[in-house]
C-alpha cells in the first residue's frame, strides 16, 4: 500500500531524497511547491535518534527511538526507552511491515491499516514514521489565502484513499521550510495540528528539529530529534527480521 500521508512526517522520515533544493527553480504551481520541499529536506537514507514526548489525559511518558530508512520502502525503528517497551520495533519492508518485542518472542506481520495507528497512543501515525511523505493520494492546490513569506497548500484526499482525514493546509516558509499542518475531518474541523518550532540547518537543506502534535482531545506529541544524520550508508543487514528480534 502506498503511504496516504503528507503529514508532519516529514519531520521523521526523511526517507528518500532527489537532490538539494539549490537545483530548483523558483516554484509556481502547488505541485511544483511541494515537490520542491519534499527535495529539499529528504535524503537517500537516515539514521536519527528521537525523543517522543506523549501526553495523555494528563500523564506523560517520553519515548526514545532510534530509525533508520532508505527510500519509501525500508525502514527500520527501534524503542530504546521507557524500560517496559525497549527492545520492541518495528520493520518495513514494501508492503511489508512487522512488530517484534521481546515479550511476544517472535515477530509478526501486521495488516496494512496498523499504519495509520497512533504511535504509542500519540498522536503520530505510525504511517508518519515509516513513510511519511507520499503525496501520490491527494489533489494539491495553493490556498486562496496565501502568506506574504511563504505558502499554503490545500491536499484533498483522491476518492477511496486510505486516509481518516478529510483534507490537510501546509505551511511552508518562503525557503520552503514546514511550518504548520492542519488536519481536518471529514466534517472540515482541524482535529490535529503539527507545529514546528526549532530547525535544523545544513547545507542546501532546512529540516524540522522540534514537532508539537496538538490534538482536539487536548492530547499532545512533543518530537524532538536528538541527533540526525542523512545520506550515509546503512548496512541492507540493518533491514531485516534478524536484526528486527536483535539476533
Amino acid at each position: 500500500m502506498r503511504s496516504s500521508r503528507v503529514g508532519m512526517v516529514w519531520g521523521l522520515a526523511l526517507a528518500v531524497g532527489l537532490g538539494s533544493a539549490g537545483a530548483w527553480a523558483a516554484p509556481r504551481s502547488a505541485q511544483e511547491v511541494l515537490e520542491a520541499a519534499r527535495v529539499m529536506w529528504r535524503g537517500d537514507t537516515f539514521h536519527a535518534s528521537v525523543a517522543l514526548e506523549v501526553t495523555r489525559g494528563g500523564e506523560t511518558t517520553v519515548y526514545r527511538l532510534e530509525l533508520w530508512a532508505e527510500g519509501e520502502a525500508r525502514a527500520l525503528v527501534r524503542v530504546l526507552a521507557p524500560e517496559n517497551d525497549a527492545g520492541s520495533g518495528y520493520l518495513l519492508l514494501g508492503d511489508d511491515l512487522w512488530y517484534y518485542a521481546p515479550a511476544l518472542g517472535r515477530p509478526i506481520p501486521l495488516p496494512a491499516i496498523a499504519l495509520q495507528e497512533g504511535l504509542f497512543g500519540s498522536g503520530l501515525d505510525l504511517d508518519d514514521v515509516l513513510r511519511g511523505t507520499g503525496a501520490e493520494d491527494y489533489d494539491v492546490a495553493l490556498s486562496p489565502d496565501q502568506p506574504e513569506d511563504g505558502y499554503r497548500l490545500v491536499l484533498v484526499p483522491h476518492s477511496g484513499a486510505a486516509t481518516v482525514y478529510g483534507r490537510l493546509e501546509l505551511a511552508l516558509r518562503s525557503d520552503l521550510a514546514l511550518r504548520e499542518i492542519w488536519y481536518f475531518d471529514q466534517r472540515g474541523r482541524v482535529v490535529k495540528t503539527a507545529r514546528v518550532s526549532d530547525f535544523l540547518e545544513l547545507p542546501g537543506r532546512v529540516l524540522p528539529r522540534t514537532i508539537t502534535i496538538e490534538e482536539a482531545s487536548g492530547d499532545r506529541t512533543a518530537v524532538v530529534y536528538e541527533r540526525l544524520v542523512i545520506d550515509v550508508p546503512l548496512d541492507p543487514a540493518l533491514f531485516t527480521v534478524e536484526t528486527l528480534v536483535g539476533r
